[in-house]
C-alpha cells in the first residue's frame, strides 16, 4: 500500500474515531441529563406525595390515599408509585379478626412469635407523651389503655414480605393464635413500559438507569410510612433516540466534508513527503540514512530533522545493543561453577529482611586451606569438591545459599530457634565428616553465626559473622561458633520517646554528601544526609532511626523536617545545584502529605527545580502506580523524582518507561569494579542507551577506583559522586 493510500487510511480513521467519539460524547451526556432529569422529577413527585399524603396517614386505609396516588400515576411519566409502611403493624382488633375467638372484648396481653422469625414489641407511648408534656409545662395526663393497642413486629432474616405469620397471645389470661399476613405495602400501582417509536435495537444499546426515588412520611414525631416512585424509562428513550437521529446525520455530513477536503490537502503535501516515505522505507530495512535536501516548509522541515536524528539514534543504539549482547556470556546474579546466587544479591537479600523487620541468622562459611588443597589436586577434583560442598550447604533447611567468591560461602536463614540451629549445625558436620573422608582432607569448613533482626545493618552484620568465623577456627576444624549481638539496651518505650523527643524537637543535623560531579567535573547536586544523636550525644544509625519512626507513624513528620531544612538551606545560601531528598513510601502515600509538599513547592517555586525527591529501587517494587502518581504529581509541581539504589532485580529496565522518572542512580554492585568486569560494563551501557532514548538522567554514587571513574564516565552518565 502507498504511503498516500496510508495517510488516506490513518487520517480517515482518525476522522472516524473523532466523529464517533463526538456521537458517543453527546448521546453520553443527553442521557445522562435525561437520567438526571427523570431522578430529579421522581424525587420532586415523591416528595409532593409525601406532603399530601401526611395529612391522611393516620389512617392508612382511608381510600382517599389511593385516589391520590392513582391521579398522578395516571399522568404516564411514572412506571410505578408504591406507598410502604415504616414497619410491620398490627393491632388487637387484627388479631381477633384472624382468630378463633368469638368474644371481641378480651384482654389481649403476651403477643409474641416464634423466635426464629423475629419479635414483637407494644407500641406505648404514654410515656413519652407524659414526658413532653412535662417539658412543655401542659398538665394534660395521658393514661394507658388496654383497648385495641398496637404492635411492630421486628422480623429475623428467616421472615420474608407478605408471609402469613404465626402469632401467639393470650385472651382474658388464655392461650389463643392468630394467622397474619404481614406485608409493608400499603398501596402500589404499575404502568406498562411503552416504547413508541424507538426500535429495539436501540433500547438494547443503550441502558438508562432510573432508580427509584423515596420521601418519608411523618405522622407526628414518627417516621410511619415512605413513598417510592420511579420514573417511565419509555419517555427518556424517545427523547434520546432523536437527539441521535439529529447528531448522526450531522456527523456523516460533516466526516463526507472532511474527507474531501482531506484529499486535497494529501495531495498538495505529500510530494516532500515522498523523501520521508524512503527514508522509513530504508530504516525498516535496516539502512540508516538520512534526507540530505530538506523541504521548505517549516513542518515538513521539522519531521526530516527529527527522522534524521531517530535514524541516526537507532543506528546508535542498535550498534550498540548488538555489541553488548555479544559481550554478555554469563548471568550477573549467579556463580557459574554452583550456581548460587553471588555476594550482591545476598546483600539485597538481607536488606530485604531488614526492610520486613525479619529476623534470622547468617552463617559465613570458608572452605579451609582450598589454595593448598588444589596444589596436590586437579581442576576437575576442586570443581567437583566445591560442588558437593555446595550441595551440602542448599540442604539446610529454611535457608538461602550464596558464594562469595573462592572460597568463601554465606547463608541466610529463617528465624529458627537456638535448637533448631544447633540439629541444622550438627547435621553439617556429620556430612563435612563425609566429605572430608571421600576427598581425604581432613578440615573442610569453619562455620561463624551471627544472629540479625530489623535493627541491624549489613555492615554490621558481615563484621560480626566474620569476626565469628575466626572465632570458630580457634576452636578446631570444622568447627563453629555463634557470636552474641550487642543488643541495644533501649526498649520500645524508650526508642519511642525518643524518636517523638527527635521529631517534635527537631533535633536533626542534616550534612550534604556525595558530590555529583558532572562531566566538567563541577559540583551538580548533593544529598541530604539526616545525622541523629541520642541523649548521651552518640550517633544513632538512620536506618534503626527511620524503621522505628515508621511503625510510631513519624516518618512523614520527620520527611517534613527534612525538606523543609533544605529549601531553607537552599534559599539561605543561595545554592544553585541540586539536592537528594529521600521520602520514604508512606510519605508518599500520604494524600496530606503531599498536600502540604504540594503548598510549600508552591511558596518556593523558584527553586522546585533544585529539589529531587528519591525512593528506592525496592520500595519502588513494592507499589510502583504509588511511585507513578508521585512522579506526575512531581512534575505537575515542576520538581524532580529519582529512584535510588536501581537494581534490575527489583526493577526491570523496561518498566522504566512506563515510570518515567526524572533520573536514576545506579545501585554501587554495578559500577564498583566495573573496569574488570565486562558483564557489569554491559549493563551499565545499556541501562544508559535505554534511559538515553527516554530521556531519563542516569547518576552512578561513590565511585573510588579512578579507572572505575574513567569507564561510567564514558558511558554516558550524566553525574557521577566520588565518595
Amino acid at each position: 500500500m502507498s504511503l498516500s493510500k496510508q495517510l488516506n487510511f490513518i487520517v480517515s480513521f482518525l476522522f472516524l474515531v473523532i466523529f464517533v467519539g463526538n456521537s458517543f460524547i453527546t448521546i453520553q451526556n443527553t442521557k445522562e441529563y435525561l437520567e438526571t432529569e427523570s431522578i430529579t422529577k421522581a424525587q420532586d413527585t415523591a416528595t409532593s406525595l409525601g406532603m399530601i399524603l401526611k395529612s391522611m396517614i393516620s389512617n392508612k386505609k382511608d381510600p382517599e390515599i389511593k385516589s391520590t396516588i392513582l391521579a398522578i400515576s395516571d399522568s404516564g411519566f411514572y412506571e410505578s408509585i408504591r406507598l410502604e409502611d415504616k414497619f410491620y403493624t398490627f393491632s388487637d382488633e387484627e388479631l381477633l379478626n384472624n382468630s378463633n375467638i368469638k368474644n371481641k372484648k378480651v384482654t389481649i396481653t403476651d403477643v409474641h412469635v416464634d423466635k426464629k422469625f423475629g419479635e414483637i414489641i407494644l407500641n406505648d407511648d404514654v410515656e413519652l407523651l407524659n414526658q413532653l408534656n412535662k417539658l412543655e409545662n401542659i398538665n394534660e395526663t395521658y393514661t394507658s389503655s388496654t383497648q385495641n393497642n398496637t404492635y411492630t413486629f421486628i422480623p429475623s432474616k428467616n421472615f420474608k414480605d407478605n408471609d402469613k405469620l404465626k402469632i401467639y397471645f393470650k385472651a382474658n389470661y388464655k392461650d389463643a393464635t392468630a394467622q397474619l399476613k404481614l406485608s409493608k405495602i400499603i398501596f402500589e400501582t404499575k404502568k406498562a413500559v411503552k416504547f413508541d417509536n424507538v426500535p429495539s435495537w436501540f433500547i438494547n444499546l443503550i441502558d438508562i438507569k432510573l432508580d427509584e426515588q423515596k420521601s418519608e412520611i411523618n405522622d407526628g414525631w414518627k417516621i410511619t410510612a415512605v413513598i417510592y416512585v420511579k420514573a417511565n424509562p419509555g419517555i427518556a428513550y424517545l427523547k434520546l433516540y432523536k437527539q441521535f437521529e439529529q447528531t448522526i446525520i450531522y456527523n456523516i455530513m460533516a466526516f463526507i466534508v472532511s474527507l474531501l477536503l482531506l484529499s486535497l490537502f494529501l495531495k498538495f503535501i505529500l510530494k516532500p513527503l515522498k523523501d520521508i516515505e524512503n527514508l522509513s522505507n530504508k530504516i525498516a530495512q535496516g539502512s540508516f540514512d538520512t534526507i540530505k535536501d530538506l523541504p521548505w516548509t517549516s513542518e515538513l522541515k521539522s519531521v526530516a530533522i527529527s527522522m534524521n536524528k531517530m535514524s541516526n539514534k537507532i543506528k546508535n543504539i542498535i550498534t550498540k545493543l548488538n555489541k553488548n549482547v555479544k559481550e554478555i556470556s554469563s548471568s550477573l546474579n549467579k556463580d557459574q561453577l554452583t550456581s548460587l546466587d553471588i555476594k550482591e544479591t545476598f546483600i539485597s537479600t538481607l536488606k530485604d529482611k531488614f526492610i520486613k523487620k525479619q529476623k534470622g541468622y547468617v552463617l559465613l562459611l570458608r572452605i579451609s586451606d582450598l589454595g593448598e588443597f588444589a596444589k596436590v589436586n586437579g581442576q576437575q577434583t576442586i570443581n567437583n569438591f566445591i560442588k558437593e560442598f555446595a550441595n551440602i550447604l542448599r540442604e539446610i533447611p529454611r535457608s538461602k545459599v550464596f558464594r562469595f567468591y573462592g572460597s568463601e560461602f554465606a547463608a541466610i536463614t529463617d528465624d529458627i530457634s537456638e535448637k533448631e540451629l544447633k540439629e541444622y549445625t550438627d547435621e553439617l558436620k556429620k556430612k563435612f565428616l563425609i566429605l572430608s573422608e571421600k576427598y581425604n582432607k581432613k578440615d573442610i569448613a569453619n562455620i561463624g553465626i551471627i544472629g540479625f533482626d530489623q535493627f541491624d545493618n549489613v555492615g554490621e552484620i558481615l563484621s560480626g559473622v566474620t569476626e565469628a568465623y575466626e572465632m570458630a577456627k580457634q576452636v578446631g576444624p570444622n568447627e563453629l561458633f555463634i557470636k552474641d549481638k550487642n543488643e541495644d539496651s533501649r526498649g520500645l518505650l524508650q526508642w519511642k520517646e525518643l524518636i517523638v523527643d527527635i521529631i517534635d524537637n527537631k533535633k536533626v543535623d542534616i550534612n550534604y554528601i556525595g558530590d555529583v560531579l558532572d562531566e566538567n567535573d563541577n559540583i551538580f547536586m548533593k544529598e541530604a544526609f539526616s545525622k541523629i544523636k541520642d541523649e548521651k550525644d552518640k550517633d544513632i544509625p538512620i536506618g534503626i532511626f527511620l524503621s522505628i519512626a515508621e511503625e510510631n507513624n513519624r516518618i512523614i513528620d520527620f520527611d517534613k523536617i527534612i525538606v523543609s531544612n533544605v529549601i531553607e538551606k537552599i534559599k539561605k545560601d543561595d545554592i544553585k545545584y541540586k539536592i537528594i531528598i529521600n521520602l520514604a513510601t508512606q510519605s508518599i502515600a500520604d494524600i496530606k502529605f503531599l498536600k502540604w509538599l504540594r503548598e510549600i513547592l508552591s511558596k518556593n517555586s523558584k527553586i522546585a527545580h533544585q529539589l529531587i525527591f528519591s525512593v528506592t529501587a525496592y520500595s519502588v517494587a513494592k507499589d510502583i502506580e504509588l511511585f507513578i502518581e508521585f512522579v506526575n504529581f512531581s512534575k505537575q509541581n515542576e520538581t524532580n523524582t529519582m529512584i535510588k539504589r536501581f537494581d534490575i532485580n527489583f526493577i526491570e529496565v523496561e518498566e522504566i518507561q512506563k515510570i518515567n522518572p526524572t533520573c536514576i542512580r545506579l545501585a554501587r554492585d554495578y559500577t564498583n569494579g566495573i573496569h574488570n568486569d565486562i558483564n557489569k560494563k554491559t549493563m551499565v551501557d545499556t541501562i544508559c542507551k535505554i534511559s538515553e532514548l527516554l530521556d531519563i538522567e542516569v547518576y552512578a554514587e561513590s565511585v573510588e577506583d579512578e579507572e572505575d571513574y574513567n569507564l561510567i564516565k564514558s558511558l554516558g552518565t550524566k553525574g557521577i559522586s566520588r565518595y
